[in-house]
């Protein structure tokens, strides 16, 4: 009785499981890792411009905190003017604007950056060009300064997309 009971429970489940794969076929195909959690394939795309990297051995190695802190009173300079920031950290998962990207590779970047060990900032512009690269930290103006996006003859700067998006919320 009890093997026949079993042999019942077995069938049942197999048909449903085939009712299941005959009325949804794609439930079946293995997706690719980022459509199957609703992401584009677009948002995985990293091409480094307007962006300032912060590179260092750990996130709590002394010249990145002061870094990150030297360059907070800047952030809304940098965001009217669309620039990203970018740090990696040892072999963590790099992050741009605070969003990880575990995509991205972080010894590639290093070698593509020549910032292979210790402490290193840099700014890399609209064309893919590296502006500057200092191995110690910057005030927040001086980085503004050094990618020439502050001037005297340039003190007011466009109104960026994002900025106008966060004072209309």
């Amino acid at each position: 009785m009890g093997l026949s009971l079993l042999i019942i429970l077995s069938c049942v489940l197999l048909g449903a499981f085939t009712v299941l794969a005959a009325s949804q076929p794609a439930a079946l195909h293995v997706l690719p890792d980022g459509l199957a959690h609703g992401k584009d394939f677009h948002d995985q795309r990293f091409i480094p411009r307007k962006m300032v990297f912060i590179i260092g051995p750990s996130r709590a190695h002394a010249a990145c905190r002061m870094q990150r802190r030297l360059l907070k009173p800047n952030l809304a300079c940098l965001i009217r003017e669309d620039i990203s920031v970018m740090e990696i950290y040892g072999d963590d998962a790099p992050c741009r604007n605070g969003a990880p990207m575990p995509w991205l590779d972080t010894s590639l970047l290093r070698f593509a950056m020549d910032a292979r060990q210790g402490f290193v900032i840099l700014y890399v512009d609209e064309h893919g060009k590296t502006r500057f690269s200092r191995n110690a930290p910057m005030i927040g103006a001086e980085v503004l300064t050094a990618s020439g996006l502050y001037t005297p003859s340039r003190k007011r700067p466009a109104h960026s997309p994002i900025l106008q998006k966060l004072s209309a919320a």
